[in-house]
This record gives structure tokens, C-alpha cells and sequence, in this order.
């Protein structure tokens, strides 16, 4: 990631796009956002948005979204994280529709630096993670992320997530391609009592530790990114009662096996508090919130999802319809107590790249059979 340009690279993101990229005229947004506090204890409604110290900015109308997340040792951080949101909503509403890709970059990291400055006025503290979508004169589209804290921001592009801001933890390199290469590190760690290396371990026990956040000093730096966005992209955005829960693999996972955005916000919400409630290493009990933002050209995806619609595993013509039938009706299919979905999908993804046999495919309800099937048709 270039900082200093807000832009990003070939070298540093592979499979994000380096170029402008036009988008057809008729490119839509479709976001889906929920949040849930850490005290709940029951899951059956938690894509609710409940009142906590995270706080949710879902403008779609104005390509404007954010995810806010009080920090917890801090008076009135609910009230921080409120006072954020709503002073970036009113600066970034107005953005001119005629104002150069530059000038929206300066736009949302100014909106940044004066929400640290009402945030300060309250002697409070909240971090930020703000995506604007530019629209350029000719139809390109970027989005742009400006930072502060650990509440992160992806992109999904080909059923691949890459993270694209990087956390402000206390330990941080200052190299930022060193940090990004940790910090994937950390995301994926499970076991890190076993880890070899000591630094990456403390850093995993110290990645709730952040080193910046709105309200910490007078005086702040936000870091800015812009990045290309295609037709189908997903942007996820999410505060790290999310990302500290589950791995980037499983939020990945999820994501790319879990069509309906709305669904899938439902599966990451109750993934991430069952996890904050077991044993699991990463487990971390935190307040929950995210964005699912779709890209889609006019209605054709949103009638692709409902043809995706099948009632039986026998009945899936093709995996993105096996996917989503499992995703979404995973509870009614009676599949054994051991199973579980996402070490499911994990399997039959590793199984159609040849890295497993069928034999790590669950015959439960013949799911091994249609996976053998379907890989048979090359489907």
C-alpha cells in the first residue's frame, strides 16, 4: 500500500485492479449492515441493529458507509462513536458530484480529522473506518477508505478477500509492508500457543492493543486509500469483535459461500459471537458490526440470486447453488453434531482444487455423492 498516494499498487495488491476501472452506468449499491453487543446471549435476532458502543454508518443513497467502534476503557465511547458517524455523514453528504478523485481523497480524510476533534471535545475515543464510493466523470468508480484504529475494511473481488487498511495496534511495525505481512499473519493465527516465533505470538495477545484511534491526541495522520471498484465486488467493513473472532479464511469463506449479503451478515454475526463464547484461542467477547456493500449492474444479479434458490443438496445443478443451500439452510439439513459449516466448505473448496480426497466430504444427506457429481460435470 502506498500511504502517502492513497492508491494501491500492482505489487502490493495482486488481485486488485491498478487501474481506473468504468463501470457500467447502471452499477448500484446494495449494503446490508447489523450490529449486535457483546452482552447478548441469545443469537436468534442478531442481525438487529442494538444500541452498543460500535456505531454503523449506512448512507447507500450517498455511497457514504462507516464502521465506528468506541473504545471500551474510554468514557462516553458510545456516545464517541456516534459523534463520529454523524460528523462524517454531514461532511461527506455534501461532496460535490463534480469533485476530482484527489479532492474526494482530501475530503474524507478532513472529515476524519474534525471528527477527532468533536470526539476530543467529549474527552472520549473511537475508531474509524470510513468508504466513500467516487464516481468519476466518465463512470469509474473508487473507493476510498480513510482509517483510524483497528476496524477494518476489505474488498472481495473473485470470491478472494484482501484487506486493505491496516491496524493501528500498539506494536506495529512502521514499515507498512512489513505490518501488512504480520498483521495477515495474525489473522489467520489459531493455535498461537504452538506459534514459533515470540513476536508474532505477543503480537497476537496484544492485537486488542491499539496506537491510534479519534479522541487519543489533538493531532492525527489518517491513513487514506483509494481502490479500484469493479461490478460484483463485495466491500465488507467491520469492527474487530469480528475480525479478532474469526480468521480472514472464515470471514473469506462465509462471504464467497453466502450470495445474499443479507445472509451473510447473519452467518458473520453469529459465527463471531459462538466463537467469543468458546474455548477457541481467538475467542474474544466484543460488541459486533458490519457492512456488506454489493456492487451489482442493474437487477440481473439479484435475479441470479433468487435462481440460485434450490430445496434439496439432490436438486443443486451447480455450486454456487449447493453453496448457498448450504449456507442458508444449514440448520434444517440435519447434518451430524461434528460437522460444522464452514470446516463443510473449507473441504469441498480444497477438494475441487485436488488438495483432498472426496473422503473429507461428509456423505450426510449426499453431499459427497453431488459434490463428485458436479465436479464430474465440471460445473
Amino acid at each position: 500500500m502506498s500511504e502517502k498516494s492513497g492508491s494501491v499498487s500492482r505489487s502490493d495488491s495482486e488481485n486488485m485492479s491498478p487501474e481506473l476501472v468504468k463501470a457500467d452506468e447502471a452499477l448500484e449499491y446494495l449494503s446490508y449492515s447489523a450490529s449486535i453487543p457483546k452482552a447478548r446471549e441469545e443469537i436468534d435476532d442478531a442481525r438487529l441493529n442494538i444500541s452498543n458502543q460500535d456505531a454503523l454508518l449506512d448512507d447507500p443513497k450517498n455511497r457514504i458507509f462507516g464502521i465506528f467502534d468506541g473504545v471500551g476503557s474510554a468514557p462516553r465511547s458510545e456516545e464517541a462513536s456516534r459523534i463520529a458517524s454523524d460528523t462524517i455523514r454531514s461532511l461527506l453528504e455534501n461532496i460535490p458530484s463534480d469533485c476530482t478523485l484527489k479532492q474526494a481523497v482530501d475530503i474524507v480524510r478532513q472529515s476524519i480529522i474534525i471528527a477527532n476533534k468533536a470526539v476530543c471535545d467529549i474527552s472520549s475515543s473511537t475508531t474509524a473506518t470510513v468508504a466513500y464510493i467516487w464516481k468519476g466523470p466518465e463512470g469509474e468508480r473508487k473507493l476510498i477508505i480513510g482509517n483510524v484504529g483497528d476496524s477494518r475494511a476489505y474488498v472481495m473481488r473473485d470470491n478472494r478477500l484482501t484487506q486493505i487498511t491496516i491496524d493501528d495496534s500498539s506494536l506495529r511495525d512502521p514499515d507498512d509492508s512489513k505490518a501488512r505481512v504480520i498483521q495477515d499473519k495474525i489473522s489467520e493465527l489459531e493455535q498461537p500457543e504452538k506459534e514459533a516465533d515470540l513476536l508474532l505470538r505477543a503480537l497476537f495477545n496484544q492485537r486488542n492493543v491499539i496506537s491510534s484511534a479519534l479522541g487519543f491526541k489533538e493531532t492525527i495522520s489518517p491513513k487514506v486509500w483509494d481502490v479500484s471498484l469493479w461490478p460484483n465486488d463485495r466491500v465488507f467493513l467491520c469492527s474487530d469483535g469480528i475480525s479478532d473472532n474469526l480468521t480472514k479464511l472464515e470471514i473469506q469463506n462465509i462471504l464467497a459461500h453466502t450470495p445474499n449479503s443479507d445472509d451473510a451478515i447473519g452467518r458473520l454475526l453469529i459465527a463471531s459471537l459462538q466463537r467469543s463464547k468458546s474455548s477457541h484461542p481467538r475467542s474474544k467477547p466484543d460488541d459486533m458490526t458490519c457492512i456488506s456493500i454489493k456492487t451489482q449492474v442493474g437487477a440481473d444479479e439479484k435475479a441470479a440470486e433468487i435462481d440460485k434458490t434450490v430445496g434439496s443438496i439432490a436438486d443443486a445443478e451447480t455450486f454456487d447453488q449447493l453453496y448457498n443451500l448450504l449456507t442458508t439452510n444449514w440448520d434444517t439439513l440435519e447434518f451430524k453434531k461434528v460437522d460444522e459449516l464452514e470446516t463443510v466448505l473449507a473441504a469441498i473448496d480444497r477438494v475441487r482444487k485436488n488438495e483432498l480426497g472426496f473422503e473429507y466430504i461428509t456423505r450426510t444427506n449426499g453431499l459427497r455423492n453431488k459434490v463428485m457429481e458436479l465436479m464430474e460435470r465440471k460445473i
